[in-house]
């Protein structure tokens, strides 16, 4: 939000006194309370703007959030950045936490010259010359190489790390993260025993889990939103796999290991 305003245009906006923001998250579905907890976090900041005097650069123009869930189908977050720049007369889009819901909306956002600002961390999202879209978070592969060092660093007084594991979701999140891991891997000289990529949802990670544990692998690095993390670390923990866990947190109060 604070970026907001260098992002917007100011000519035919200066003399407004509000202006409306759409913010697409997923409010429903697998992917709710990471949309709910965004949410939040935009209206405090939308708040303290207004309180604040407004957007300085237009004129002190007050801010109006409009609010839409994507759900987690791309088809539907696309549809309603449509909805929302159309009829609702957005001047900017906020969204959408998932990658492959921020790509589907930037589509959308660049026909119509509309600034997209982003949580969302696919290096897809960025890599593609858009000139409307603001990625405010580091990218994917980024992230993916500190969870690499940062292991390997907290490894570092006990053994040296020889075989690692990477399980991934197949979206543009996953992908982006695990192409980090991968990449930074391969730098340190360090093997992967086992590269996996999975569908995002998996109701059942006993094969995942199978191989994991005849994979040799010292550390195992799940790339993976929330639900899907927590079946491969408690199906682990059933099988009295003790190997050491190592993920980059989406949301606060998950713990990386």
């Amino acid at each position: 939000m604070l970026a907001l305003a260098a992002a917007l245009p100011t000519l035919s906006l200066a003399q407004q006194k509000t202006i409306n923001v759409g913010v697409i998250l997923p409010l429903s579905g697998a992917n709710a309370q990471f949309g709910i907890n965004s949410r939040q976090g935009i209206e405090l900041v939308a708040d303290e703007i207004n309180a604040a005097g407004g957007i300085k650069s237009l004129g002190g123009a007050k801010i109006k959030l409009i609010v839409a869930d994507s759900t987690s189908a791309a088809t539907t977050a696309a549809t309603v950045a449509q909805r929302l720049i159309t009829q609702n007369e957005c001047v900017a889009i906020l969204g959408a936490f998932a990658s492959s819901l921020t790509l589907a909306i930037s589509e959308v956002t660049e026909r119509r010259g509309v600034p997209l600002l982003t949580m969302s961390f696919s290096d897809q999202i960025t890599g593609r010359g858009f000139k409307n879209v603001f990625q405010v978070v580091s990218k994917g592969s980024l992230i993916g190489k500190c969870q690499f060092d940062y292991a390997v660093a907290l490894a570092s007084g006990n053994q040296k790390v020889n075989k690692i594991a990477i399980v991934y979701e197949d979206t543009a999140y996953g992908t982006s993260q695990a192409t980090g891991l991968r990449d930074a891997a391969k730098a340190a000289k360090t093997e992967i025993v086992m590269d996996e990529a999975y569908p995002l949802g998996i109701s059942d990670v006993t094969p995942l889990i199978n191989k994991l544990r005849n994979s040799g692998a010292q550390i195992v690095f799940p790339v993976s939103y929330l639900n899907d993390s927590l079946l491969i670390i408690r199906t682990m923990r059933q099988q009295k796999i003790d190997m050491p866990i190592r993920r980059a947190n989406r949301i606060p109060g998950v713990v990386s290991e």
